[in-house]
């Protein structure tokens, strides 16, 4: 029997390096498990957006044959209008749905952005462009209501803000390799449709119904929805390796 006050000893566990062709067939594979993700998602399973980034994550920065294999290829990403001057939010990765009878809501990578899409290298695509931002309005207003006065609006460079590579660690490491009891707040709000700064109404025979009152649902939040758009990027890029 174990006794509960005596110290666990290490165990000696001898490695084996891996080489350089076992590693690339292991980051290939890993891209046929992320299409597969990909394929559950659009069949429904969209909570498998959680997998969908620890996959991400062992693909790209896991080790240094991921770093060679990402060389210098381009990823795309949607063409943007965003400016200074922009007080609402921007979600350049998304759009909203809305279908069936009753009506529901459901948030969507944006595929085919009618502004087209652009190509950056990783670097770029992964550390800078920027896919989420705050609205001018403090946190706790209610969506859609900015404030007309400046000095009541945050400024455009101190508005939050996530860049793929911090989105991607937030939704591994609070959800997906793990299953944290605690999350970031702003994690949280991207599961929810406050987060896009928009309410959206829909008229029906009986009426009008909207996301803000609850009487549209919203089936599918802007977080899944935004792991399912980097993950075709990431897939786009790769295509030489995932065949």
């Amino acid at each position: 029997m174990l006794d509960s006050h005596q110290p666990i000893r290490a165990i000696n566990v001898s490695t084996v390096k891996l080489s350089e062709v076992q590693l690339t067939e292991m980051i290939r594979q890993g891209l046929k498990s992320l299409a597969a993700f990909c394929k559950l998602y659009d069949d429904g399973h969209v909570h498998i957006c959680f997998s969908m980034a620890t996959e991400v994550s062992r693909i790209l920065i896991s080790n240094s044959t991921a770093v060679r294999l990402r060389g210098d290829r381009k990823f795309a990403t949607p063409k943007s209008d965003a400016r200074p001057s922009n007080l609402s939010v921007e979600m350049k990765l998304l759009a909203l749905n809305i279908g069936g009878q009753p009506p529901v809501a459901k948030f969507v990578p944006s595929l085919d952005n009618p502004l087209g899409h652009e190509e950056l290298v990783f670097r770029d695509w992964w550390n800078r462009d920027v896919i989420f931002r705050a609205s001018a309005a403090a946190p706790g207003t209610p969506p859609g209501m900015v404030p007309l006065d400046p000095e009541k609006q945050i400024p455009y460079e101190k508005r939050k803000r996530l860049v793929r590579r911090e989105f991607v660690e937030l939704m591994r490491n609070k959800l997906g390799a793990h299953l944290d009891e605690e999350i970031p707040e702003l994690l949280d709000a991207l599961q929810r449709s406050e987060s896009f700064g928009v309410d959206v109404e829909w008229r029906v025979p009986t009426g009008v119904v909207s996301i803000g009152a609850g009487t549209l649902p919203v089936v599918v939040g802007p977080a899944a929805a935004m792991m399912r758009k980097i993950s075709q990027e990431l897939i786009d890029a790769y295509t030489d390796l995932a065949n």
